[in-house]
């Protein structure tokens, strides 16, 4: 499966405010690795240990829902199309990337500091975490799709003389097996 951590680092990273909203620097690219790669249950308990209330967690479940449901997919999915073998080419991550710059993260900066919310490094990457599934997701469907075998058809019409025999049969078939049937 193609990695999204790449991408997604570098679009935290490089984002114009990362360095004043966020304190980021290239040096944490391995924590956001580690972040990028919890699972929902392991964030689940990460956001816990942070210091997040039930209710901020389930808010916070709730707006990141909603913002990862506006992520556009079409062009992605469009775009992936045309490349020829996604699982091994370096084409891929450039349009994963491209793809990812598009997305914006104003709204939910703007939330985790509205709500307060504690690491909001944490938050971003819990964020961008549910964009690299999406990513993962379509990027799967495509090539599910192109394993589908695309060949012809099968052709089930039948002549009429076909459709009569088949008739026949099946009726002689039914003489035969009603004289087994009990009497009642």
């Amino acid at each position: 499966m193609v990695t999204m951590e790449l991408p997604i680092m570098d679009h935290i990273v490089s984002s114009p405010d990362a360095r004043e909203t966020w304190g980021l620097e290239a040096a944490i690219r391995s924590m956001i690795s580690d972040l990028l790669n919890l699972d929902y249950h392991q964030w689940q308990r990460k956001l816990s240990a942070n210091g997040l209330t039930d209710l901020q967690i389930k808010n916070l479940n709730e707006f990141v829902g909603q913002w990862a449901g506006r992520i556009e997919t079409a062009r992605l999915s469009a775009q992936l199309e045309t490349i020829e073998d996604i699982a091994n080419n370096p084409q891929t991550s450039l349009v994963l990337g491209e793809w990812l710059s598009q997305i914006s993260t104003d709204d939910l900066q703007q939330m985790v500091v509205d709500e307060g919310f504690p690491h909001p490094l944490d938050i971003l990457c819990y964020a961008m975490s549910q964009a690299r599934d999406i990513a993962s997701h379509v990027t799967a469907f495509e090539l599910a799709r192109r394993e589908v075998d695309h060949g012809p058809s099968m052709d089930w019409s039948m002549a009429p003389d076909q459709v009569a025999y088949g008739t026949e049969m099946a009726e002689v078939g039914l003489d035969e097996d009603a004289k087994t049937w009990p009497h009642y």
